[in-house]
């Protein structure tokens, strides 16, 4: 991974894992806690696309696809959306102009200009989550950086709204910015109520970054490489109602809901590699799904409330490669999640693409 993110080839948001992957394949370790069914993966059938991230809901009842670095014929973008048939949730179609689709959450004018500078410094908005406020919109929070030879630094809360049949969204807030991290993870809604999690830094995980810049040779941390509690993600809620609302976010102590973002603390297992948090009425717990960075793992833990106790880590599946972007897909679930939906991205060798996996997985018990 270079210093300076650049669109000029594929991008990979960790350093690459060497496997011997064989596309569609998966390993599952001797000690599974899960049955594992794969779906496919998600993918144009009639071009070929490279993207990674996922998230998803259902607009005007088709799947919606978010993604986040998506590479089409016709050239790059940092995020890109697009939708499926409910049916058949993994093939995708694309709205291409002159064969490279449109930026899901849209630079300004101030962004666009930074990035056309050529100083070598870009602009970064990776969607992570969608969350629908009517069966035909829905709210798309997105983490954005400022990638410089310094480090990813200046990062925020993107919130922007996608409507049912298109395939950009429209920005409407920065709710939060804080140096340490922008509470774009594993954002979920519950009786009205939106939970976000960070996990200290810009898409990193947590274990593997100390308050010493540059750690990992060549990311470019700065400032983002700060990370008060390593492999605990810091929580934060606000009203769904009030979302675009900056002094509505609460933020948890440990013991109560503060309006001061500096006194969180990391509470809930997981990291930046991949981390999502859904309901579950089977278990009538909420299910915390997370990747250890540059792993091939997903772990999960449980929680009766968002606010913990949670249970320690438990590995449920083993890919044959390094995977990140982990996500649960309550709508590609079954109604009580006893059975997830759950997306990874799939890294392969250095020279091969990767791409988007869709499995189901049902945790043993």
């Amino acid at each position: 991974m270079s210093r300076i993110i650049a669109l000029q080839r594929p991008i990979r948001r960790r350093p690459l894992i060497v496997g011997f992957a064989v596309a569609g394949a998966l390993l599952l370790s001797a000690c599974q806690a899960a049955t594992v069914t794969p779906r496919g993966e998600v993918t144009n059938p009639t071009i070929a696309i490279g993207r990674d991230g996922a998230a998803s809901t259902v607009l005007g009842g088709k799947v919606f696809w978010a993604f986040g670095d998506t590479f089409a014929p016709g050239g790059g973008v940092r995020s890109s959306g697009a939708y499926a048939d409910r049916s058949n949730p993994t093939r995708v179609t694309d709205t291409l102009v002159g064969g490279r689709p449109y930026q899901l959450v849209p630079f300004t004018p101030v962004e666009a200009a930074d990035n056309a500078s050529g100083d070598g410094s870009q602009w970064v908005i990776w969607p992570t989550e969608l969350i629908n406020t009517s069966p035909d919109k829905a709210l798309i929070f997105s983490t954005k950086f400022h990638a410089t030879a310094e480090g990813w630094v200046e990062p925020s809360l993107v919130v922007s709204e996608i409507t049912a049949g298109s395939t950009q969204s429209r920005r409407l807030a920065e709710p939060i910015t804080d140096p340490r991290g922008n509470y774009a993870a594993a954002v979920y809604q519950r009786n009205g109520m939106l939970y976000l999690h960070d996990c200290g830094g810009a898409n990193l995980a947590p274990e593997l970054v100390t308050k010493t810049a540059g750690v990992l040779p060549g990311l470019g941390l700065g400032n983002l490489s700060l990370n008060p509690t390593p492999g605990r993600c810091r929580l934060a809620r606000v009203p769904l109602s009030q979302a675009t609302d900056a002094t509505a976010y609460r933020y948890w102590t440990g013991t109560v809901w503060s309006t001061v973002y500096s006194d969180a603390v990391g509470v809930v297992p997981g990291s930046n590699s991949g981390l999502s948090i859904a309901w579950s009425p089977k278990l009538n717990k909420y299910v915390a799904l997370s990747t250890p960075g540059l792993s091939h793992e997903i772990q999960m833990s449980t929680s009766p409330r968002p606010e913990g106790p949670w249970s320690a880590p438990a590995t449920v599946f083993t890919a044959e490669t390094g995977i990140y972007a982990t996500r649960i897909h309550p709508h590609l679930s079954t109604a009580d999640l006893g059975t997830m939906g759950v997306t990874y991205f799939r890294q392969d060798q250095p020279k091969k693409p990767g791409g988007v996996v869709l499995i189901d997985l049902t945790p043993a018990g």
